[in-house]
């Protein structure tokens, strides 16, 4: 019976020795590669957040600037708007000076008829 136990223990000293490394933590290497991948990715990250920080750059000023072409427009509506008027109502008295030099004129003839 001892022999036999001799023998087992010694096929626990062979394990030991077999996978007596791995209680080690595994740490797989980095290869070049993954690196220089990694930073490529990082590189890309950086040059997109640079893009969107300038493209909210450009919203925000195209934002400001069509507010002020809003407004710009507006005011120049009515400014058109009243100057229309200030037109429509000249033209109105303008006709109305014809007219009356119209009927003047025509007073006046009929009275040189009548002196005839």
């Amino acid at each position: 019976m001892s022999s036999s136990m001799v023998h087992l223990d010694n096929q626990h000293d062979d394990s030991d020795e077999l996978y007596g490394d791995l209680d080690e933590a595994y740490t797989p290497p980095i290869s070049k590669n993954k690196n220089n991948s990694n930073s490529s990715i990082n590189t890309n990250v950086s040059k997109l957040q640079d893009e969107v920080r300038l493209l909210r750059n450009q919203v925000s000023s195209l934002q400001q600037e069509n507010e002020v072409l809003k407004r710009n427009m507006g005011t120049l509506f009515r400014t058109a708007r009243a100057e229309i008027r200030r037109k429509d109502l000249r033209i109105e008295e303008l006709e109305r000076m014809d007219y009356s030099a119209y009927m003047l004129q025509k007073k006046r003839s009929s009275e040189q008829e009548i002196r005839r």
